[in-house]
């Protein structure tokens, strides 16, 4: 979701005992989690512990070793499959207006059945998010593999690949024959020209196979939700596509690296690793194509 730019931090932060009672280092990684890019009213986002550590200056060893501790005090929530924290008091001392708690509520809804959802629920009821999580999301058809798949990590070993033939997404229609023949665009995306979450993983495949890059063949439901996170915070799909392009394109990720690893896949760019990518995405003038 695009950012104002800016994040406001009162000097209570300064009073709380719980921040006082940190070593430097973690009254740094506090106030990074309230002023970071990704932060936003609601205190829900998505947590990249590389990003904190280029950041701060702070070992990504470090910067775990903080949050675990903010987080056995009760400062924090995270849920590791999607990669979210919840900055716990942030919506009590962001929100006044009713705007305000509209847009919190919007951005809570990107992460809806996470792990620390009914506790959102209980603290903040004024949200008026639904009780029990999400509504189950369907899982795939059987062509689609299934609704089992690895759990957490962006490497690619935990992406499933299909190196054969591309995946055939399908959701609220039939992506595959959506009658947007003739454009570019039109297989991606979903009802009123949005780009759905099963739109991006099959925009993924479709430039992956380009590359030679490993495409996924699976979409179960921890996918959806991070891609879904994903769109939350950018919706065009011609800078989708340009970063693609150039992960696939980059020699690292593509496997030329001390590890022999390749780490262009699907899972590293719903990952919070994507940043550059999508920065240089945003500011690149070349024309790109699915």
């Amino acid at each position: 979701m695009k950012r104002s730019g800016f994040n406001v931090v009162e000097s209570r932060v300064w009073k709380d005992k719980k921040v006082r009672a940190r070593p430097p280092g973690g009254r740094l990684v506090w106030l990074w989690l309230l002023t970071n890019r990704a932060c936003n009213l609601s205190g829900v986002y998505e947590l990249s512990v590389e990003t904190a550590s280029g950041d701060t200056g702070l070992t990504r060893a470090e910067v775990a070793k903080h949050l675990g501790s903010f987080e056995r005090s009760g400062m924090i929530r995270r849920d590791p499959d999607l990669g979210a924290v919840w900055v716990v008091q942030r919506m009590g001392v962001e929100c006044y207006s009713e705007a305000q708690w509209t847009g919190a509520r919007r951005q809570v809804m990107h992460f809806e059945g996470a792990a620390f959802w009914e506790e959102i629920r209980t603290l903040y009821p004024r949200l008026q998010i639904p009780s029990g999580g999400p509504s189950p999301i369907p899982s795939p058809p059987p062509s689609q593999g299934g609704s089992g798949g690895p759990s957490g990590g962006h490497e690619h070993t935990d992406v499933d690949v299909d190196t054969d033939e591309d995946m055939s997404p399908r959701g609220d229609r039939d992506i595959e024959s959506n009658g947007k023949d003739g454009e570019p665009w039109g297989p991606f995306m979903g009802p009123g020209e949005a780009l759905t979450p099963q739109g991006i993983a099959y925009l993924w495949n479709s430039v992956a196979k380009q590359y030679g890059a490993p495409r996924v063949s699976t979409f179960p439901d921890r996918r959806r939700r991070k891609a879904k996170v994903a769109l939350g915070e950018e919706a065009d799909p011609k800078v989708w596509a340009a970063a693609f392009h150039a992960m696939c394109q980059d020699p690292f990720l593509a496997g030329k690296n001390d590890r022999d690893r390749v780490y262009a896949t699907f899972d590293y760019a719903m990952s919070g690793k994507r940043d550059q990518w999508m920065d240089g995405a945003r500011n690149s003038d070349e024309e790109v194509i699915p």
